[in-house]
């Protein structure tokens, strides 16, 4: 997890939340490794921002750093459960300040 307290005072020096993510917790950003033995693909993390599946890490640049109040990494088992099918590579939980 990023908290608040962690993204304030580096708020000034990232603009996005993939900035924010690079820099505190680079792991977030990794695939955790083929899910079969017949494919070589590794699937990434998919993004939800406060609680609406948005799409690939990509969208993660589009997010200013100065909305996000805090920041989860679920695991692959955890976010299908919470979320279905498509989270092979977790997820990264995104919750602005608006909410």
């Amino acid at each position: 997890m990023i908290s608040l307290e962690e993204i304030d005072p580096i708020r000034t020096e990232v603009t996005t939340a993939y900035d924010l993510v690079q820099r505190l917790r680079p792991n977030f950003l990794r695939g955790r490794g083929p899910t079969s033995f017949g494919s070589n693909a590794i699937p990434m993390p998919q993004v939800v921002v406060d609680g609406t599946p948005r799409g690939q890490l990509d969208l993660l640049k589009q997010i200013p750093a100065m909305t996000i109040r805090e920041v989860r990494y679920l695991k692959a088992t955890d976010a299908s459960i919470q979320f279905g099918t498509g989270y092979d590579g977790g997820a990264i939980l995104i919750y602005t300040r608006s909410q």
